[in-house]
Protein backbone atom coordinates (compact mmCIF):
# COMPACT_ATOMS: atom_id res chain seq x y z
CA UNK A 1 0.00 0.00 0.00
CA UNK A 2 1.51 3.26 -0.31
CA UNK A 3 1.78 5.97 1.84
CA UNK A 4 -0.37 8.09 1.40
CA UNK A 5 0.05 11.55 3.20
CA UNK A 6 3.74 11.20 4.36
CA UNK A 7 6.28 12.79 2.95
CA UNK A 8 8.82 10.93 0.70
CA UNK A 9 12.15 10.67 2.13
CA UNK A 10 15.17 11.31 -0.10
CA UNK A 11 17.51 8.53 -1.80
CA UNK A 12 20.60 10.04 -0.06
CA UNK A 13 19.24 9.77 3.42
CA UNK A 14 18.01 5.90 3.59
CA UNK A 15 20.57 4.64 5.07
CA UNK A 16 20.43 7.16 7.95
CA UNK A 17 16.58 6.21 8.79
CA UNK A 18 17.59 2.16 9.14
CA UNK A 19 18.53 1.05 12.22
CA UNK A 20 21.55 -1.69 12.69
CA UNK A 21 20.58 -3.57 15.63
CA UNK A 22 16.86 -4.09 14.36
CA UNK A 23 15.10 -6.19 12.28
CA UNK A 24 12.61 -5.20 9.74
CA UNK A 25 9.79 -6.34 7.34
CA UNK A 26 8.92 -5.43 4.40
CA UNK A 27 6.01 -3.46 5.58
CA UNK A 28 8.14 -1.54 7.75
CA UNK A 29 10.89 -1.07 5.61
CA UNK A 30 8.09 0.46 3.46
CA UNK A 31 6.80 2.58 6.12
CA UNK A 32 10.60 3.72 7.43
CA UNK A 33 11.56 4.81 4.10
CA UNK A 34 8.63 6.20 2.84
CA UNK A 35 8.29 3.94 -0.32
CA UNK A 36 5.91 1.65 -1.94
CA UNK A 37 6.28 -1.94 -0.63
CA UNK A 38 6.86 -3.34 -4.13
CA UNK A 39 10.44 -1.02 -4.39
CA UNK A 40 10.86 -3.25 -1.36
CA UNK A 41 9.84 -6.59 -3.36
CA UNK A 42 12.04 -5.49 -6.22
CA UNK A 43 14.98 -4.78 -4.22
CA UNK A 44 14.87 -8.20 -2.65
CA UNK A 45 14.45 -10.07 -6.21
CA UNK A 46 17.50 -7.70 -6.93
CA UNK A 47 19.66 -9.58 -4.33
CA UNK A 48 18.50 -7.91 -1.03
CA UNK A 49 19.20 -10.90 1.60
CA UNK A 50 16.49 -11.97 4.01
CA UNK A 51 17.10 -13.78 7.64
CA UNK A 52 15.14 -17.21 6.12
CA UNK A 53 15.02 -16.95 2.32
CA UNK A 54 12.27 -18.73 1.53
CA UNK A 55 9.76 -18.07 5.13
CA UNK A 56 7.58 -15.66 5.61
CA UNK A 57 7.11 -13.16 6.69
CA UNK A 58 10.56 -11.62 4.79
CA UNK A 59 13.09 -10.68 7.21
CA UNK A 60 15.88 -8.33 7.43
CA UNK A 61 18.61 -7.00 9.43
CA UNK A 62 18.98 -3.57 9.80
CA UNK A 63 23.04 -3.35 8.93
CA UNK A 64 22.15 -5.66 5.98
CA UNK A 65 19.52 -3.55 4.79
CA UNK A 66 21.94 -0.13 5.56
CA UNK A 67 25.23 -1.82 3.50
CA UNK A 68 22.79 -2.62 0.18
CA UNK A 69 21.47 0.72 0.19
CA UNK A 70 24.97 2.32 0.36
CA UNK A 71 25.83 -0.33 -2.43
CA UNK A 72 22.79 1.37 -4.03
CA UNK A 73 23.65 4.80 -3.84
CA UNK A 74 27.22 4.49 -4.13
CA UNK A 75 26.82 2.95 -7.48
CA UNK A 76 24.65 5.81 -8.99
CA UNK A 77 27.88 8.08 -8.27
CA UNK A 78 29.81 8.94 -11.22
CA UNK A 79 33.38 10.45 -10.30
CA UNK A 80 35.11 13.13 -13.12
CA UNK A 81 38.66 13.36 -13.39
CA UNK A 82 39.87 16.63 -13.53
CA UNK A 83 38.87 18.88 -16.27
CA UNK A 84 35.91 17.20 -16.92
CA UNK A 85 32.07 17.91 -16.59
CA UNK A 86 29.49 15.20 -17.19
CA UNK A 87 28.03 15.27 -20.54
CA UNK A 88 24.20 13.56 -19.82
CA UNK A 89 23.59 12.67 -23.53
CA UNK A 90 27.35 10.36 -23.55
CA UNK A 91 26.44 9.17 -20.23
CA UNK A 92 30.31 10.07 -19.33
CA UNK A 93 32.80 12.57 -17.83
CA UNK A 94 33.73 14.64 -21.10
CA UNK A 95 36.06 17.55 -21.60
CA UNK A 96 34.33 20.57 -22.68
CA UNK A 97 35.42 22.95 -25.97
CA UNK A 98 37.34 25.57 -24.67
CA UNK A 99 35.96 27.84 -26.40
CA UNK A 100 32.62 27.15 -24.77
CA UNK A 101 33.64 27.31 -21.17
CA UNK A 102 32.65 29.79 -19.02
CA UNK A 103 31.30 30.26 -15.29
CA UNK A 104 28.59 31.57 -13.24
CA UNK A 105 29.02 32.40 -9.78
CA UNK A 106 25.72 32.26 -7.47
CA UNK A 107 25.05 33.88 -4.14
CA UNK A 108 24.47 30.19 -2.56
CA UNK A 109 26.88 29.42 0.42
CA UNK A 110 28.29 26.03 0.36
CA UNK A 111 30.33 25.45 3.51
CA UNK A 112 31.88 28.50 5.68
CA UNK A 113 33.24 30.68 3.20
CA UNK A 114 32.39 29.23 -0.33
CA UNK A 115 30.08 30.06 -2.78
CA UNK A 116 28.51 27.93 -5.75
CA UNK A 117 29.67 28.01 -8.83
CA UNK A 118 28.35 26.63 -12.07
CA UNK A 119 30.72 25.52 -15.28
CA UNK A 120 28.89 25.51 -18.24
CA UNK A 121 30.58 24.01 -21.39
CA UNK A 122 29.64 22.46 -24.55
CA UNK A 123 30.44 18.29 -25.12
CA UNK A 124 33.60 17.76 -27.57
CA UNK A 125 32.01 14.47 -28.78
CA UNK A 126 28.17 15.24 -28.94
CA UNK A 127 28.39 19.12 -28.70
CA UNK A 128 25.88 18.67 -25.76
CA UNK A 129 25.56 21.59 -23.22
CA UNK A 130 27.16 20.84 -19.74
CA UNK A 131 27.45 22.04 -16.51
CA UNK A 132 29.41 21.41 -13.34
CA UNK A 133 28.64 22.72 -9.96
CA UNK A 134 31.84 23.69 -8.08
CA UNK A 135 32.30 25.89 -5.46
CA UNK A 136 34.40 28.95 -5.69
CA UNK A 137 37.24 27.09 -3.15
CA UNK A 138 37.54 24.50 -5.40
CA UNK A 139 41.01 23.95 -7.67
CA UNK A 140 39.22 23.76 -10.88
CA UNK A 141 37.29 27.35 -10.92
CA UNK A 142 40.40 29.36 -10.14
CA UNK A 143 39.53 32.34 -12.69
CA UNK A 144 41.64 33.63 -15.40
CA UNK A 145 41.02 34.87 -18.87
CA UNK A 146 42.20 33.57 -21.87
CA UNK A 147 42.47 34.66 -25.39
CA UNK A 148 40.63 33.85 -28.09
CA UNK A 149 37.28 32.05 -28.43
CA UNK A 150 34.14 32.98 -26.49
CA UNK A 151 31.54 34.38 -27.90
CA UNK A 152 32.42 37.85 -30.14
CA UNK A 153 36.34 37.04 -30.19
CA UNK A 154 35.89 37.68 -26.41
CA UNK A 155 36.90 34.76 -23.61
CA UNK A 156 34.85 33.86 -20.47
CA UNK A 157 36.36 33.64 -17.64
CA UNK A 158 37.55 29.65 -16.99
CA UNK A 159 39.92 27.69 -14.97
CA UNK A 160 43.71 27.83 -16.68
CA UNK A 161 43.67 23.61 -15.57
CA UNK A 162 40.95 22.97 -17.12
CA UNK A 163 41.19 24.88 -20.37
CA UNK A 164 45.21 23.26 -20.63
CA UNK A 165 43.59 20.04 -19.94
CA UNK A 166 41.30 20.69 -22.87
CA UNK A 167 43.54 22.17 -25.02
CA UNK A 168 46.45 19.21 -25.16
CA UNK A 169 43.51 16.68 -25.67
CA UNK A 170 42.32 18.38 -28.73
CA UNK A 171 46.14 18.47 -29.52
CA UNK A 172 46.49 14.79 -29.33
CA UNK A 173 42.85 13.75 -31.18
CA UNK A 174 44.08 16.18 -34.07
CA UNK A 175 47.71 14.82 -34.65
CA UNK A 176 46.45 10.87 -34.71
Amino acid sequence: MPNKGKKRIRRKRWASMIISKRIYSFAEISKTLGIHIRTVQAWHVNGLPTIDEGKRPFLVKGIVLKNFLLRQTSSLKYHLRTGEIYCLKCRTGRRPLPASIYKEGTERKIGKSGTQVILHGICEICGTAMRRFSTSKAEIVNADTVEGGGMNGKCNPISKHLLTTVKTNIRRTSEQ
